[in-house]
């Protein structure tokens, strides 16, 4: 077993297939290393088995921000559903109106995009409202 000291595991593949840590190098000191089972050198597989029972649990990173075009999001809807989804809007704030008629896009990583979800999940339900402001 090897005696090389490591802290801060954090599995960084989906499936736990690595783990991410810092070693304590002879020469360089703490340095980043990755881990994993099948790695071609045997401290490397054993360092991610001494890991394994303390590795924090990986987390998935965010989806990249994107634009979706505001006539794509009508064309996914159904007719039943443009026209809920147009008399409700009715019924909104003249700001959140503005807003939506002004705009020709909208921006996965903007406030307004939040507001459009929840609105779309009260009219025609989370699941679909997912599937028309997906990338």
């Amino acid at each position: 077993m090897t005696d090389i000291a490591y802290r801060n595991p954090v599995f960084s593949r989906p499936a736990n297939a690595a783990i991410d840590m810092e070693i304590d190098h002879p020469d360089f000191g703490w340095i980043p290393f990755t881990a994993s089972p099948d790695d071609p050198e045997e401290h490397g597989r054993e360092l991610y088995a001494a890991a394994l029972p303390s590795a924090a649990p990986y987390v998935a990173p965010p989806p990249a921000p994107y634009s979706l075009d505001k006539m794509v999001l009508w064309l996914r809807l159904s007719e039943e559903e443009a026209n809920a989804v147009d008399a409700a809007m009715t019924l909104q704030s003249a700001r959140l109106r503005g807003i939506w008629n002004t705009a020709q896009s909208v921006q996965s990583d903007s406030e307004f995009f939040g507001t459009l979800l929840a609105f779309l999940t009260a009219v025609i339900g989370g699941a679909r409202a997912n599937q028309v402001l997906a990338p």
